[in-house]
């Protein structure tokens, strides 16, 4: 299995995006803001929306003015570079994205909503890598005859590449393209590290945050709310790697990374966190690890 430790994406790094930065009014320390009213700030490291709290006038920026305002969320154009889950970067027909992220070998684009996926790397002018995906669900993606026939076609939810050559001054392009609305999202970059062999037994699951009310007549109503998914993968390793293992679980126990048990498979592809992990080290060859990850809600 791979992972992928995400870095951050700075404004030094975004190239150019085809997604406007056009949410809202720009916020302005002269004007008079009411209850409810909506601003953006696209400014360096900050990219996200607030809405007003108290109706007034004031010279301090949103996100340094909790009192007067809250954030609501990042800009359209943002949303799929901030490294949470819950929002997304939605477009019209192509979303393209051109980036400077350094030395990266692992690419994961999360919760996509498109038909096709392209993502080339350009070094000095020549183009060293190109990778087209095509996210519509295959055969193997449904489980009856009649599902292939008559239910609506499938599109996976995630694509995840971990051969993108290490070049550190490449300029990588993610372009997505689909007939009306689309959107990506999460795009995660960064190193990746191969941790073992996943072995039989995998499980896969969620957390379901709903809330079920039954009022005094029995009458049942369901407040939707958030899910996290869940894995648990059992490994199999070289005992002599067990201390570098043992070693970068334990440097990313509190770093959300990508888990992938298996890039072809949507639900063996987690972005979250080690929940707790054990290393088993029966003989001088080979030992068993066992991870249990947490994704983001």
């Amino acid at each position: 299995m791979f992972y992928i430790v995400p870095i951050t994406i700075t404004d030094a790094m975004l190239v150019s995006s085809s997604v406007a930065e056009t949410d809202y009014t720009a916020w302005s320390a002269g004007t008079a803001y009411s209850v409810g009213n909506r601003v953006m700030r696209a400014v360096a490291g900050v990219h996200a929306n607030f809405e007003r709290l108290v109706a007034g006038t004031t010279a301090t920026a949103p996100e340094n003015d909790p009192i007067n305002w809250v954030r609501v969320g990042p800009t359209n154009r943002w949303a799929m570079l901030d490294g949470a889950v819950g929002t997304s970067t939605s477009g019209t027909a192509s979303i393209s994205v051109t980036l400077t992220p350094g030395v990266v070998r692992g690419l994961a684009l999360l919760d996509l909503d498109v038909e096709g996926v392209t993502v080339t790397m350009v070094v000095d002018g020549d183009t060293v890598y190109t990778r087209v995906i095509d996210p519509v669900g295959s055969q193997e993606d449904v489980d009856s005859w009649y599902a292939y026939f008559f239910e609506a076609i499938q599109r996976r939810r995630t694509v995840v590449l971990t051969d993108l050559p290490a070049y550190g001054e490449a300029e990588i392009t993610i372009t997505a393209t689909g007939a009306g609305a689309i959107s990506i999202g999460s795009c995660v970059l960064g190193p990746i590290y191969e941790l073992g062999d996943v072995q039989v037994d995998a499980s896969v699951g969620i957390v379901d945050y709903s809330k079920k009310n039954v009022d005094d007549f029995g009458v049942v109503t369901v407040a939707e709310r958030a899910y996290a998914k869940r894995m648990t993968l059992p490994l199999m390793l070289a005992t002599n790697t067990v201390s570098v293992a043992a070693q970068r679980l334990a440097r990313i126990r509190a770093k959300p990374v990508v888990w992938i048990g298996s890039a072809d498979i949507d639900a063996l592809i987690v972005y979250g966190f080690v929940k707790s992990w054990s290393i088993d080290i029966p003989g001088l060859v080979l030992s068993t690890c066992t991870l249990e990850i947490e994704g983001l809600v």
